[in-house]
């Protein structure tokens, strides 16, 4: 009997828990925040308990494409998304969206999934979900709730965040998964040099993100300052957004110490970054920006504006200095206050260095993702255990 009790032991020991499938849908090779996250959550994850498969969803046309192109490409990626469902057989599909005209395109793939009877995960990005929800009425606001009522759980980014959407939509199942970066000990190592490059900004140069007020409150700084801190963005934009932004520049006069750098490769911006005096982010919206993390990762000092998770990310006084939205002139105080004070600068990166290694490390996020999934596919195996009815059968016994 004693070795009959072995032999079994030995043979639970063997069997191996089957890895969890799980299908990713979102922009995974576009350049931004969105993309990063959603990179994250594929190659951080353990292969041993998870069977990732992706639908990368990142736009490849260009920005002037004709209706017919856009078209094409989204039914390109709508016959993706089927026969990754059907190949793949998911028991969670992951979907990165954010608002508008995106979430829109989010609310297809989701009624895929429930005509395929798939669990689904709605993961929001962007600083302008709140804005979108509020904008909508009638059977668009009915379609966008029951998507969200309907998901497995929404993913935000703050508490904020899950209190907005709350207020907004009930019944939701939503879970607060902060953004995280993959630190780098090298890249610390070279943020210890004292920098001079001065201000820089980081990321798309669309109207929410408010590089104009960062502009106009660079021009309220005194001459002498302007001289030794210049002014970087980094970012991309439409061309009417560049070209408004320039006009701006030399109307100020400030030609000479602003410069728009276009988007960078990833390893060109954190160079950039560690060699910055002060970074900073003046958005009217934010969901939790990467720019940001990546800053506090490089051991710089932020200023950034009372929006979003940016209140739940850094202390004002303490990782960074936080400004309303739209105040230029509270925004000119904060960069004079913290240009003139090295000290208070390194002293505020280093906290902000150990943040970010504290609360948002690619660990946390992956222990936290992890059991949303697991979580998520055990409703699904539970789902696929109750067989789908067929009509021509259940009338035919319902007849006799």
């Amino acid at each position: 009997m004693a070795y009959v009790a072995d032999n079994r032991s030995k043979t639970n020991a063997q069997v191996k828990r089957p890895r969890t499938k799980v299908l990713v849908v979102g922009p995974v090779t576009a350049v931004g925040g969105i993309g990063q996250v959603a990179r994250m959550s594929v190659n951080a994850m353990d292969a041993k308990r998870f069977d990732i498969a992706t639908c990368d969803t990142t736009k490849d046309t260009p920005e002037n494409r004709s209706l017919f192109s856009a078209l094409w490409s989204h039914a390109r990626r709508f016959v993706n998304l089927i026969r990754n469902i059907r190949t793949h057989k998911p028991d969670v599909i992951h979907l990165h969206t954010c608002s508008y005209l995106t979430f829109f395109r989010t609310l297809v793939d989701v009624t895929v999934c429930r005509c395929m009877r798939r669990n689904y995960v709605l993961h929001i990005h962007g600083g302008l979900f709140d804005e979108f929800l509020g904008s909508l009425s009638g059977w668009k606001k009915e379609w966008v709730s029951n998507a969200l009522c309907h998901a497995g759980r929404v993913i935000v980014l703050g508490e904020r965040w899950r209190t907005n959407l709350m207020r907004r939509v009930a019944g939701m199942k939503i879970a607060v998964l902060p953004n995280a970066i993959e630190l780098s000990h090298e890249a610390r190592k070279r943020a210890e040099i004292e920098a001079s490059m001065g201000v820089v900004f980081i990321g798309d140069l669309s109207e929410p993100k408010r590089p104009e007020d960062l502009i106009v409150a660079y021009a309220a700084l005194p001459s002498p300052m302007r001289k030794s801190f210049q002014l970087h963005f980094v970012g991309g934009g439409t061309p009417q957004r560049r070209g408004h932004l320039r006009s701006l520049t030399e109307r100020l006069n400030l030609t000479d110490r602003v410069i728009f750098h276009g988007s960078l490769q990833h390893e060109k911006v954190t160079e950039l970054l560690q060699d910055a005096d002060l970074f900073v982010l003046p958005s009217r919206a934010e969901g939790q920006p990467i720019a940001l993390l990546e800053a506090m990762a490089a051991d710089r000092a932020s200023i950034v504006t009372n929006v979003g998770a940016i209140p739940e990310t850094v202390a004002d006084g303490v990782e960074a200095r936080i400004v309303e939205p739209c105040n230029p002139l509270q925004l000119a105080n904060a960069m004079r206050e913290l240009l003139a004070n090295p000290a208070k600068r390194r002293s505020m990166g280093q906290a902000a260095r150990l943040r970010v290694e504290n609360d948002f490390s690619t660990q946390r996020f992956v222990q936290s993702l992890s059991a949303i999934w697991e979580s998520e596919a055990q409703k699904q195996i539970s789902k696929d255990a109750v067989p789908i009815p067929r009509l021509a059968s259940t009338s035919f016994r319902s007849i006799l």
